[in-house]
């Protein structure tokens, strides 16, 4: 990544306190250090929002890591599956550090039903485990499904990761 030095100089100024608020302020720190940029001045970041910690919408939603380019419109399918593949990794490398726990970052297991036959997601490259169930798999249900499929992925508690984040 290439930074200008007249980029590290600017105060830079982060719209909302939730998850993504709060992963993008982490994230500049990080490659402000990575890059060794303190030799510029020190980094400045403001959060500006109207609600911050449990009075944001962020602490109550849920966080199953399962992003699908088709849900995107308007962004190039690879570049979409390149910040999903990034994302996985960052939180992979979280889930097993010291810090996975104390982040709320864990992993989930799950199936996903339909009445109709349905595209696989594009997240299924990229998530730990993915599979279409067998038609033997569909009819245990005691509904039945003409389509399913088993993955397991990254789940993320957002209320303890704002925390985590906070506390870094």
């Amino acid at each position: 990544m290439e930074l200008s030095k007249n980029l590290i100089r600017k105060k830079i100024a982060i719209l909302g306190a939730g998850v993504i608020g709060l992963s993008t302020a982490e994230r500049l720190i990080e490659k402000y250090n990575e890059f060794n940029l303190a030799k510029y001045g020190p980094i400045d970041i403001t959060i500006i929002s109207e609600a911050f910690g449990v009075d944001t919408t962020s602490d109550g939603a849920g966080g199953l890591f399962r992003p699908d380019d088709r849900f995107i419109p308007g962004v190039d399918k690879q570049l979409v599956r390149k910040w999903a593949t990034d994302s996985f990794k960052y939180f992979d490398n979280l889930l097993f550090s010291d810090e996975g726990g104390k982040a709320g970052v864990f992993q989930a297991s799950g199936y996903q039903m339909f009445d109709d036959e349905r595209i696989d997601p594009s997240y299924k490259d990229y998530v730990y485990q993915f599979r279409s169930l067998s038609q033997k798999e569909l009819e245990s249900f005691p509904r039945k499904f003409k389509y399913g499929y088993f993955s397991t992925t990254i789940a993320v508690d957002t209320r303890t990761y704002m925390q985590y984040l906070t506390s870094k």
